[in-house]
């Protein structure tokens, strides 16, 4: 019966996160205005979002409250011809995101703002299956059904206080000194497997298959400082920010459990039924960001770029002892780039376009085993509305990202390293597939 269990059987993303999206580091966009720019927006950091953008505008920002509220997201990502007859393997998401909340205040020459921000949040419930006939063979000619599924249940988010200061040097220069603390907790349910039904005749059905489950928690307490500069004149902002992220504390927690039928447990090298638990607390290294941006002001337009470079993290990739998963993993050095154009109708009235890039900040590497990696490069367009309502200044709009590339699943072949046979299907691309991923954002926004 071992063969019956290993044809067809599904290829499915069991992989787990530092965070739902560990691939990318511009997951969401955050601020009112800098959305619209598509997230150029070091140089102007003219509202208060300049907290995370840049400190140092906190000079220029006049009112003291902002709140970004109702900002809805919904992500897919598909893996091309994963199930055996041919079929995707498709991930949905969808999140409200409570955004971002500041205040300022001025104290003595410090111009001082904190600010409660939503750097990623996500939920998923993904649920997929394929039931579909195999071929009779010369060694099992009765018909054959096979049933492949795949779940995936994701709890994510990475919530961020920050707290930064604002000085001006002169009336052209000022600079920024900020420091935020973040945590980010995830949580995922993960199932996939086969069963294949044999059909000697219409009373004798014989059915074997497979189950390989895993529960993953992790969390991560981090410190990101950062230092900023800004210099404006005749319309002309530049601007700069330096930051980086230092894991504090990590507890991560693996539980699987495998169950295979048709199999003779006493086979030597084979385990027919598996349970681990296994905690883990290695940190996690991030790389220095460094954020440059320009801005220019002129009539009622205004055109901002910003350039947002990761360096490389080389870090020892560290998988658990009892399951062969990678918990860290190296980061290449990526530049994104960020481009918006505003216009101005009247003191309160204003719209906004942005263009993005997320960029996959890894690459595939094929010596290392059971790598499991999204080399996804993504465009992102945004829009906004700025307007005013009894007073308020409200805006609207969104933004949406889109890009193709590969994936590779080869942490599949874990659960065969921990079985003893090949439960799933041989591979001659290295377990790369082609995929694809989509997400688009709607927020609501009010200063009071």
């Amino acid at each position: 019966m071992k063969k019956q269990l290993i044809i067809g059987a599904i290829i499915a993303s069991t992989s787990h996160t530092l965070w739902a999206d560990e691939y990318h580091f511009n997951n969401l966009l955050i601020g009112k205005n800098a959305i619209g720019l598509g997230g150029a927006f070091t140089a102007v950091a003219n509202d208060l979002s300049a907290i995370h953008y840049n400190p140092a505008g906190l000079v220029y920002v006049e009112r003291g409250n902002l709140a970004s509220i109702n900002t809805f997201a919904w992500e897919r990502t598909s893996f091309e011809n994963v199930f055996g007859n041919g079929d995707d393997f498709n991930r949905d998401a969808f999140s409200v995101i409570p955004g971002f909340f500041g205040i300022k205040y001025k104290v003595q020459d410090w111009h001082l703002g904190a600010a409660f921000i939503v750097k990623d949040f996500s939920q998923e419930r993904s649920n997929n299956s394929a039931t579909y006939n195999l071929p009779a063979t010369a060694e099992i000619p009765a018909p054959q059904v096979q049933t492949e599924f795949a779940t995936i249940d994701i709890d994510n988010s990475a919530y961020q206080i920050q707290l930064s200061g604002g000085k001006a040097l002169n009336e052209n220069w000022s600079i920024g000194l900020g420091l935020g603390i973040q945590l980010r907790s995830f949580q995922t349910d993960q199932s996939s497997g086969a069963i294949n039904q044999v059909f000697l005749s219409e009373e004798n059905v014989i059915s074997t298959g497979f189950q390989a489950t895993a529960r993953f928690s992790d969390e991560n307490w981090m410190a990101e400082p950062s230092v900023s500069i800004l210099y404006r004149k005749e319309g002309l902002s530049l601007g700069a920010k330096l930051s980086k992220y230092y894991v504090i504390d990590r507890s991560h927690e693996f539980v699987t459990t495998i169950a295979v039928s048709g199999i003779d447990p006493t086979t030597p090298g084979v385990r027919t039924a598996i349970y681990d638990i296994e905690e883990a607390c290695c940190k996690q290294q991030f790389p220095i960001n460094l954020t440059t941006g320009f801005a220019y002001d002129f009539n009622r337009w205004q055109l901002s770029a910003d350039v947002i470079h990761y360096f490389d993290v080389d870090q020892k990739v560290e998988n658990l002892t009892q399951f062969a998963r990678n918990i860290t993993l190296d980061f290449d050095a990526i530049t994104n780039y960020a481009m918006g154009i505003s216009y101005r109708f009247s003191d309160y009235q204003s719209i906004q376009f942005g263009v993005f890039t997320d960029n996959a900040n890894s690459s595939i590497d094929l010596t290392v085993p059971f790598q499991r990696l999204e080399v996804i490069d993504l465009v992102g367009l945004s829009i906004s509305y700025d307007t005013k309502i009894s007073d308020f200044p409200i805006s609207f709009g969104g933004y949406a990202k889109f890009g193709d590339g590969l994936v590779r699943i080869s942490d599949t072949r874990a659960v065969d390293a921990a079985v003893g046979v090949p439960l799933y299907p041989a591979s001659d691309n290295n377990d790369i597939s082609d995929a694809s991923k989509s997400s688009y954002v709607a927020f609501f926004s009010i200063d009071f």
